[in-house]
């Protein structure tokens, strides 16, 4: 049964919709972390870096509520689903590894990614300059950070071209996107190895990423080659039962949140949130019947999926405006626990909305006419 699944996976990883409904969650639980961020609890605008025993009760809700919705985890299992989604796609497409079909293949990633990263940074630029900055709030220390900034030209051509990520901090993950993808391709030249060959390509990846933490594409590029050899790994540990596979992910991902508080930079907690990434795609992978998956497949999980990156590059713009309204309304002087959840729910539901905005006049065209010249390309 085992060995049908994965050949039922290897003939249908073009798209899985389980997976792009949890793209969608992914890109929630980001938004989340942000926006319950706005106001400072009880005179902290940090809580997030106090350790948890440290934290006051509302801190330690808060860092409760981001366990189930870790940004860190996020961001990593984005990476991990382009790795085995990108990976996939380009193996299974005849011709792909030819040059033309390499050159087609990054002329759609550009096609994918640049358009609305510009139009959100555009959106961004507009806000901050058409609502400065009020200093005397009760804002947090990450709202400050991310909306006081200073804006000129110059700055707004570094943040288009992704040298600089400081107006839309949140396009940071592009460049490592990009990387990732380009990669994609050499990656696949070891793709008729033995797994044995593969994990030491993954453990050397995984020794350069710790060796150069900071350089953030470096960082995480052994995640994009953790996705493309999953399916390998599933074989060879022939893994069957979903849900442990998936309680198991969220249990790790929540213990990786709750050791963040003490270091959030800890690279252990990268490898961790990489750990909780291959556990929960293999729990979809793996097809089971049970209701909880049913959920990664509802309607509104799959638009938010449909419609995760337009979520994911805009919710910051969206969340200055709205902030600024309910602040001038009281409502940053009221309890910062309740303060937060408000702009979150007020917040998460408008950028709901204004993503499937940029997702139908943005991305899908530029998506649509990026394949026509693949197309052209191709026939050229």
């Amino acid at each position: 049964m085992f060995f049908t699944v994965i050949c039922t996976m290897q003939k249908n990883t073009r798209f899985i919709p389980e997976l792009e409904g949890l793209r969608g969650i992914a890109a929630l639980a980001v938004a989340v972390c942000h926006h319950i961020a706005t106001y400072c609890l009880s005179g902290d605008c940090a809580y997030w870096m106090q350790p948890f025993p440290k934290e006051g009760w509302d801190g330690k809700l808060f860092t409760i509520i981001t366990m189930f919705f870790n940004a860190n985890l996020a961001v990593v299992l984005f990476f991990v689903l382009s790795g085995f989604v990108l990976s996939a796609s380009l193996a299974s497409s005849q011709g792909a590894m030819g040059a033309r079909g390499i050159a087609g293949y990054y002329v759609k990633r550009v096609f994918r990614i640049y358009p609305a990263h510009l139009v959100a940074l555009i959106a961004m630029t507009a806000l901050l300059l058409a609502i400065p900055f009020a200093q005397g709030g009760n804002y947090s220390d990450f709202f400050t950070s991310v909306y006081s900034i200073k804006i000129s030209a110059w700055s707004f051509i570094k943040n288009a071209a992704l040298y600089n990520t400081t107006i839309n901090p949140v396009t940071w993950t592009l460049p490592v996107e990009i990387i990732g993808s380009f990669f994609i391709p050499l990656f696949l030249l070891s793709n008729r190895w033995q797994l044995p060959g593969k994990l030491v390509v993954l453990a050397v990846l995984i020794a350069i990423s710790w060796r150069f933490q900071q350089v953030l594409p470096v960082k995480y590029l052994f995640c994009f080659y953790l996705g493309m050899i999953l399916k390998d790994i599933m074989a060879a540990l022939q893994l069957q039962r979903s849900l442990p596979l998936l309680y198991g992910g969220l249990a790790v991902s929540a213990f990786s949140r709750l050791l963040s508080t003490w270091d959030s930079g800890a690279y252990i907690n990268d490898l961790l949130c990489a750990l909780a990434s291959v556990m929960i795609i293999s729990a979809i992978l793996l097809k089971s019947n049970d209701v909880i998956f049913k959920f990664f497949d509802n309607g509104i999980i799959k638009k938010l999926g449909q419609r995760s990156y337009s979520f994911y590059i805009i919710h910051l713009s969206i969340m200055s405006p709205i902030v600024v309204l309910l602040t001038r309304m009281g409502l940053g002087g009221i309890n910062g626990v309740v303060a937060n959840l408000v702009v979150t729910v007020v917040g998460i539901t408008c950028s709901y909305y204004i993503s499937g905005l940029l997702f139908t006049y943005v991305e899908k065209p530029f998506i649509k006419l990026g394949k026509a010249f693949t197309g052209r390309l191709s026939i050229g």
